[in-house]
């Protein structure tokens, strides 16, 4: 309710009473689910600061989390925007000589057999979930090991907590890295 008659002064008064450094209701914007883009919607060729002659034009890409999620990004690319931060110089070497290393390979695995069992492990799990992917990845890398624990794999975790067989516990090194990583994460 406001006491004062001319609209100039209702809006002084209306502003007077509202709170203070928050905007009235009415105003922005509310992103209600948040869009996922394609492999092809993030080309870098697409965005506003790519120039055809001098490439993209910008020092990190403001892009980088959705061509991560979109899986257009290659593993050069996520490693230097998101380790450029850090200013440690032998670091920074030892992550260069990796990243030419890798070749561009977003995942090394042991052998045919470890990324044949990965692949089908992950078939009916969530793939956004990274601690969750690195887990499984760990896991998978030793077969009698994944052989125990894929048991315990439920609705997208894996229950650490229940028990194991004395025969079992031997081969928990593993496991203890998989459920460090997948606490660490979340």
């Amino acid at each position: 309710m406001t006491f004062m008659q001319t609209p100039y002064r209702k809006s002084l008064e209306r502003m007077m009473t509202g709170i203070p450094n928050f905007m009235p209701r009415g105003h922005g914007i509310i992103i209600m689910s948040e869009f996922e883009y394609t492999a092809e919607m993030c080309d870098c060729r697409l965005c506003p600061h790519y120039q055809k002659k001098k490439g993209c034009t910008v020092g990190h890409c403001p892009c980088i989390m959705d061509r991560i999620d979109a899986g257009a990004a290659t593993l050069r690319e996520i490693l230097a925007e998101t380790m450029s931060e850090i200013n440690n110089r032998a670091f920074q070497k030892r992550l260069n000589q990796y990243a030419k290393e890798s070749g561009g390979y977003p995942m090394t695995f042991k052998n045919e057999k470890h990324n044949a069992v990965f692949t089908e492990a992950i078939q009916k799990l969530n793939h956004k979930d990274y601690a969750l992917m690195a887990a499984v990845y760990l896991l998978t890398a030793e077969f009698k090991l994944w052989n125990t624990v894929k048991h315990r794999l439920e609705s997208n975790t894996i229950r650490f907590d229940k028990a194991m067989h004395n025969e079992q516990k031997r081969h928990c090194n593993w496991v203890q890295i998989a459920q460090y990583r997948t606490k660490r994460e979340n």
